[in-house]
């Protein structure tokens, strides 16, 4: 079985791993690693752990309350019969489930963009919305501009660039093409 560490470091560190790691049949597990000589590895441990644990918290908070609708998610699957999610985004209850999930989006988006800013400076940033965003796109480009030209020219400023302001082939002369 293979599993993987996250581990943030500069160039020179010398990171020691210490902790006990597991093999199930199903998976591995790694059971309270600690890494050592890793200067920004807490910090990176912190802001991810800080976004997944805010994630998790709305979304449980969205399950509670709404947890009849879920219910019909799965009634809806049981009897592979879309119309009974459709017939429910018609009653009131679920255009307010709708309006939710859409807030919901909205306050992910904001902790996203405070974590994002908080580490602007530093390669940390790009790093950061490269692992937290899920996809990057277009939309993204405000908060890649509110980055430091340092954190910008990073490694991972350049990998976000190719992913905000995807090239285009526009105005380009179109490519040879022969066909049989």
């Amino acid at each position: 079985h293979k599993g993987n560490i996250e581990v943030v470091a500069q160039p020179g560190e010398t990171i020691v791993l210490s902790g006990r790691v597991r093999s199930t049949e199903s998976k591995t597990i790694e059971d309270r690693i600690k890494v050592e000589g890793a200067g920004l590895n807490d910090t990176y441990t912190q802001a991810v752990t800080q976004y997944a644990n805010f994630i998790d918290s709305i979304d449980r908070n969205v399950r509670k309350e709404y947890d009849d609708v879920f219910e019909i998610f799965a009634r809806s699957k049981e009897y592979n019969n879309e119309q009974i999610i459709a017939d429910m985004y018609n009653t009131q209850h679920g255009r307010q489930y709708v309006d939710r999930i859409v807030s919901t989006f909205k306050e992910k988006n904001e902790m996203l963009n405070g974590i994002i800013k908080r580490h602007s400076q530093t390669f940390m940033g790009p790093l950061l919305m490269l692992r937290l965003s899920g996809r990057l796109d277009k939309s993204y480009q405000d908060l890649y501009n509110s980055l430091s030209k340092e954190a910008q020219q990073s490694y991972y400023g350049r990998e976000v660039k190719e992913e905000v302001y995807p090239p285009t082939l526009l105005g380009d002369k179109a490519p040879t093409v022969s066909v049989k």
